[in-house]
């Protein structure tokens, strides 16, 4: 009963905008989700980059959608590691019959990395920091094209661009792990 209060808990705050929780996942489930990966022989360069982007993903999913509490979210995490390394092996072996070298997180530069991050953002948050920090927009103009006020601009930007650097950090700093 205990574990599925801690996930009720874990859940909770996911949808509250706990970034903390992310690296949590990560720190406590990387070790189970690693042996699922490798028993699936996923190169083990790739195991880092590929638990990370999955956990950031479930993240997301969970903080943008009304999932129920009552979901057990350790064996959501280590069933969606299973099928993404089974989508992985099945990847390895279609691409070994085709003559196809897929790319590592190694080969990608740091610009293709952060874009693989903000994709993984909703909509209104990548378009509010493309109009400011690529097109330059002031935080006035923001507000205005959210229709909201400065202060309310100021704060969605604020945590939108927090929630890029988590997701950034966790992509380039484990996967090099």
């Amino acid at each position: 009963m205990a574990g599925r209060n801690k996930s009720k808990e874990l859940i909770k705050e996911i949808k509250d905008g706990n970034e903390a929780v992310l690296l949590y996942l990560f720190r406590k489930y990387y070790g189970e989700m690693k042996r699922i990966f490798q028993s699936y022989r996923v190169d083990e360069k790739e195991i880092p980059a590929q638990v990370a982007a999955m956990l950031v993903k479930i993240w997301m999913e969970i903080h943008r959608n009304d999932f129920s509490e009552n979901i057990d979210l350790p064996s959501y995490l280590l069933n969606t590691a299973k099928e993404n390394a089974s989508k992985l092996a099945i990847e390895k072996k279609e691409g070994r019959k085709n003559k196809i070298k897929y790319l590592t997180v190694d080969d990608k530069n740091q610009q293709q990395i952060v874009a693989e991050c903000v994709n993984v953002l909703d909509k209104a948050s990548r378009q509010a920091l493309q109009w400011h920090y690529a097109e330059n927009y002031t935080i006035e103009q923001v507000a205005e094209k959210l229709k909201i006020d400065v202060a309310g601009a100021n704060d969605f930007l604020n945590k939108a661009f927090g929630q890029l650097s988590s997701i950034v950090k966790i992509r380039t700093e484990y996967a090099a792990t």
